[in-house]
């Protein structure tokens, strides 16, 4: 993952702690809104990735024969 994503996961991971130890009924929809946002930054990372394998797949097939 890039160094970016990675300081913005931390960042929320920590926002959603904070917001969950507070308890309160009202913050549901912004614990839930920034886990949302988590998923998004999850997903890229695993589309990048997969990419990338795709790639290294491609350079090692090209590579035997």
């Amino acid at each position: 993952m890039s160094n970016v994503l990675e300081k913005i996961e931390t960042k929320l991971d920590k926002a959603i702690s904070d917001l969950e130890k507070m308890n309160d009924k009202k913050l549901y929809k912004l614990i839930d809104d920034l886990e949302g946002i988590k998923q998004i930054i999850i997903i890229e990372d695993c589309v990048r990735m997969s990419g990338q394998l795709n790639w290294l797949n491609k350079k090692e097939n090209k590579n035997d024969i």
